[in-house]
This record gives structure tokens, C-alpha cells and sequence, in this order.
């Protein structure tokens, strides 16, 4: 949630900066990981998935409303389409259904 919330929030001042979002700049993302664990660790499974599928949401307008084909075409907004053989969220998926079955 911390990424879709944090994706969501950057995206606009971002387009209209032309800089790329904080977390395209660095690669260790540990300490953000960290507080958007430590944020949400009270959450319920039920409530993790509901707050994931808000900022789910509200990217996927965002998007709507920044104009996919143009945020497409834009090489630093290539993180908002985590698509292909190495799909990011495909990753997480699998780590999420492991847990759940166990």
C-alpha cells in the first residue's frame, strides 16, 4: 500500500515538474518500506486489501486524469506500468497467495 499510496500521491507534481518522482532517484527504498510497514502493521488482512484496492483506485484515475497514452509515452513514468515478463506486482502476488495458503 505504502507504493500505491505514495505512486498515487507524487504522480501530478511530478508531470508537472518534469522531475522524476523522490523514489526514482535512489535505488534503497529500505527506510520507506519500513515506516509503510510500521504504518499499517495494526492493519487486518481485510483492511490491508481494502486500503490496497483505494489506492489502486485512485492511481488508475490519476492516470485517466494525466492521460495514459501520455504518461506512456513519458520514459520516466514507465514505473506506473508495471507490465511484461518481470512484473513487479505478478511478484508480490505470488508472495501474498504463498502466505495465505500456508
Amino acid at each position: 500500500m505504502g507504493w500505491e499510496k505514495e505512486v498515487t500521491n507524487t504522480l501530478e507534481e511530478s508531470r508537472k515538474t518534469g522531475e522524476p518522482a523522490w523514489f526514482m532517484k535512489q535505488e534503497n527504498w529500505d527506510e520507506f518500506n519500513k515506516q509503510s510497514i510500521e504504518f499499517y502493521k495494526d492493519y487486518s488482512p481485510t483492511e490491508l486489501l481494502d486500503e490496497w484496492e483505494m489506492w489502486q483506485k485512485k492511481l488508475e484515475a490519476k492516470i485517466k486524469e494525466q492521460g495514459e497514452k501520455e504518461l506512456r509515452d513519458d520514459k520516466d513514468m514507465e514505473y506506473l506500468f508495471d507490465e511484461g515478463e518481470d512484473n513487479h506486482y505478478e511478484h508480490h502476488w505470488k508472495q501474498i497467495r504463498e502466505a495465505v495458503e500456508k
